[in-house]
């Protein structure tokens, strides 16, 4: 991406961002305090993030957007195995863990989406 005569690729990882500058988790339940540490990146000359992967915390997501309209918000694949590892029983965990790890870790989209069919057919 060209902006300003300069190449921009800016991947912020929220969890990383977190321990380097020694934030607790808990703050950014409010959804001020988060705004508060985009904008003082923001001021610091984070002009964009393309995508940003967090870990679930309530609010953050929006907080990053009022700050960095165009970023993209992509949940942790941990995270989203917990989400849905909640819906099933404790002893099929294993098992569907092992099933959705065929689906995020295939190359493309198509082979997704078939490993996704074939998930659904079991």
């Amino acid at each position: 991406m060209e902006k300003a005569g300069k190449t921009i690729e800016q991947i912020l990882h929220w969890s990383d961002w977190r321990r380097r500058h020694q934030y607790r988790a808990q703050q950014c339940h409010c959804r001020g305090r988060g705004n508060d540490r985009l904008t003082e990146l923001k001021n610091r000359g984070l002009n964009d993030i393309l995508i940003a992967c967090v870990d679930g915390l309530k609010g953050f997501p929006d907080a990053i957007n009022a700050v960095y309209s165009e970023t993209r918000i992509q949940l942790s694949i941990v995270h989203m195995l917990r989400n849905n590892l909640r819906f099933v029983a404790g002893k099929d965990n294993k098992a569907v863990t092992r099933d959705l790890k065929t689906i995020y870790q295939v190359p493309t989209e198509d082979a997704a989406l078939q490993a996704l069919d074939a998930f659904s057919e079991t």
